[in-house]
């Protein structure tokens, strides 16, 4: 699960596209111009940006440029319907990771953002294995000693997200900002009471499989 920007002004289009990326339990936000996506940007953090060529007050290739001077690094998806070798040359010149145009099935968009997001993680299997408890990021299913125990969504969603990063500590404001949207009354002590809820699911013997340090944040260690 990742936090998305898509910045793109058709409506219809983002709406596909953020329809179906939320199928695959990724939190989209849509900025329909570069000024409003550079709001977004300010505020809140993202794990991946896509980016329409052309937008209402510039151009997507311009956009990704200025960000990549700034040493803004979060991976860019370029998602445009100009296709011509001349185009992809611009826009990876500009700084995108990846380049895909408009007709492609929404499935391969799925594939690409899940390349560029095993880039900075630890590991890169399927299934996730932390002392008693095993993840299935393909299944979406948690299992503590062999048994299959049910968490909601957003349980999963915190618990993938920090064995993504083990042993790296994230504060509440981090995880709410990567996690909730942007628009969320979500507050520290949903953090905290989603946290309680993982614990008393998955904790065994007495061992956390999160810990919590005060006025730090919470994570995971791969040593008990």
């Amino acid at each position: 699960m990742a936090k998305i920007l898509l910045i793109e002004d058709d409506t219809d289009y983002s709406a596909l596209v953020s329809d179906f990326l939320a199928t695959q339990r990724h939190n989209v936000e849509v900025a329909e111009s570069v000024g409003e996506a550079l709001s977004f940007l300010d505020a809140y953090q993202y794990e991946v940006v896509i980016v329409d060529w052309h937008l209402p007050d510039a151009e997507g290739p311009n956009l990704i440029r200025d960000l990549r001077k700034k040493g803004f690094a979060t991976p860019i998806i370029m998602l445009t319907g100009r296709e011509t070798l001349a185009d992809k040359q611009c826009g990876f010149r500009a700084g995108a990771d990846d380049y895909l145009t408009k007709d492609s099935d929404p499935e391969e968009l799925s594939l690409r953002v899940e390349a560029l997001l095993r880039r900075p993680m630890i590991y890169q299997a399927k299934v996730k294995k932390i002392r008693h408890i095993e993840i299935d990021t393909t299944t979406h299913t948690i299992s503590k000693e062999g048994v299959v125990v049910h968490l909601v969504p957003k349980e999963f969603a915190l618990l993938e997200f920090l064995a993504r990063y083990p042993n790296r500590m994230f504060s509440a404001d981090e995880l709410l900002d990567r996690l909730w949207p942007s628009d969320t009354e979500a507050t520290p002590h949903t953090v905290r009471s989603c946290v309680n809820r993982i614990r008393a699911k998955l904790d065994s013997n007495g061992s956390s499989l999160i810990t919590t340090k005060y006025k730090a944040g919470y994570q995971i260690n791969l040593d008990d």
